[in-house]
């Protein structure tokens, strides 16, 4: 039967049905499920959502708008999306997105956001990105004044706001003003001095570590509410030193206790030369970072885990949030949203594409503000994922809880099944990994504190 078979860290047996995506210890717990023996798929079909229902949710389901209010930055991460070396992607450049762009846009976007906001516990998001976002900070105080006092201060409460900076530029003024609108900062900050200082560094080469943490130093002391909920983003590349980061922001009186984002970048589809020496001791000590978590868990110290949570956590909700829903042999395309409704990144010229995460393009290209979002180009890029993917998701025993996208088939300027393809191929033991610490979090942590540590549902 269509099974993966674990043992947790005490090592009890368990089981994860592929098909119903149940996970219980091995005693018979879990109704068998049917599966294809005589295919060699695990799944019968991928299917996405109707075009009907596809065009209603980008039409009325609105609900995050990314503002790229410029393509400047005033660092030169080597690592960067927009460093030159990423195949397909755009360069950092000149230009900034205007007023009337940015308002159009936003104005596009409540009209799209009717059946959002009828439901009175969701909110709109409209964020502000870049390059360096803050280098624009004149756009961003105007685009939060017309918002919340002059275009829309009836639903003024239903819009959050979030803004993705290097930090370097914040000052008490620039705090004061988001604090005033409670913009949710989150801050990019790699590491200890030397981890961070090797790849975040201004255009002659210098670190910016400290530039970076002297601002924090202000939120902290003179808006210390705003401050506990400054949220930061990890970015990793060879070599991971997992354990030296997690030891860093796990002890970091600025760091600790706040919510943290763990991303590793993607070291193909590029030109970068990175270091891949340590490979092994990385896998060791990845498999060392998953019994921290555990032991952290069992001592209740979740404040002192936030390294380990924002790398695990929300996979772990994944597998949570399937145990009640009832999996079968038809699947969607794995992470893939419907571009244009969950989200969608406005360039500065006013064109309209999939999200940050995908490159600038024509390939992902979505309309612009003047013709508005494409519905018929929209359903090309998620028909081309669904096309792409379908074959070789069927065969995956991970293929219906999986999180990729087309984010994750960059390949050119547009997506590829070979990119796609290396993704994959560490999908499973990821998987297999995350199912151990699961179940051993399941056993060891009390059931009042579980959701700590495994969030019912994925954010």
């Amino acid at each position: 039967m269509p099974r993966i078979a674990f043992k947790s860290y005490r090592g009890n047996a368990w089981e994860y049905d592929i098909i119903s995506r149940k996970i219980a210890p091995a005693n018979g717990a879990i109704p068998r499920t049917p599966h294809q023996p005589a295919t060699g798929r695990f799944f019968r079909e991928m299917r996405g959502v109707s075009r009907e229902e596809f065009d209603d949710q980008i039409e009325n389901h609105a609900e995050i708008l990314i503002l790229n209010v410029t393509d400047r930055c005033n660092l030169r991460c080597k690592y960067c999306a927009f460093s030159g070396a990423y195949h397909g992607q755009r360069v950092h450049g000149v230009d900034s997105m205007s007023l009337d762009t940015a308002m159009l846009a936003i104005d596009q976007f409540i009209a799209r956001a009717g059946t959002t906001l009828q439901n009175p516990e969701k909110t709109l998001a409209i964020t502000f990105y870049g390059g360096e976002p803050l280098l624009e900070f004149d756009l961003i105080k105007e685009v939060l004044h017309q918002v919340h006092q002059i275009r829309y201060p009836a639903i003024s409460r239903r819009i959050t706001h979030s803004i993705t900076t290097n930090g370097t530029l914040l000052d008490e003024e620039k705090l004061g003003l988001l604090a005033q609108y409670g913009v949710s900062l989150k801050i990019s900050i790699d590491g200890p001095k030397d981890f961070h200082d090797r790849n975040r560094v201004h255009s002659d080469g210098s670190g910016t570590f400290d530039a970076v943490l002297c601002p924090l130093e202000t939120a902290r002391d003179k808006f210390p509410e705003f401050f506990k909920q400054v949220g930061y983003i990890a970015t990793l590349c060879p070599p991971f030193r997992y354990l030296e980061r997690a030891a860093f922001f796990d002890t970091h009186p600025l760091f600790k206790g706040h919510q943290f984002l763990v991303a590793a970048v993607g070291i193909t589809n590029c030109d970068l030369d990175f270091d891949m020496s340590e490979q092994e001791r990385d896998g060791i000590e990845f498999s060392q970072l998953l019994r921290q978590m555990h032991q952290k868990a069992i001592r209740g110290d979740f404040d002192g885990a936030v390294f380990e949570s924002g790398l695990f956590s929300q996979n772990l909700a994944r597998f949570r949030q399937a145990q009640g829903e009832n999996g079968t042999e038809i699947i969607g395309p794995n992470g893939c949203c419907v571009p244009g409704q969950r989200r969608i990144f406005l360039s500065t010229d006013g064109r309209y594409f999939l999200c940050d995460k995908v490159a600038q393009n024509n390939r992902f290209s979505l309309g612009d503000t003047t013709s508005g979002v494409s519905t018929d180009r929209a359903w090309q890029v998620y028909s081309d994922y669904l096309a792409l993917s379908q074959a070789d998701c069927l065969q995956c025993p991970v293929g219906n809880i999986c999180d990729y996208c087309p984010s994750s088939a960059l390949q050119g300027d547009y997506m590829g099944i070979e990119e796609k393809r290396i993704q994959c191929a560490s999908k499973l033991p990821y998987s297999k990994q995350l199912l151990e610490l699961y179940a051993s979090l399941t056993e060891d942590v009390p059931s009042d504190d579980l959701d700590t540590w495994i969030p019912p549902r994925l954010e």
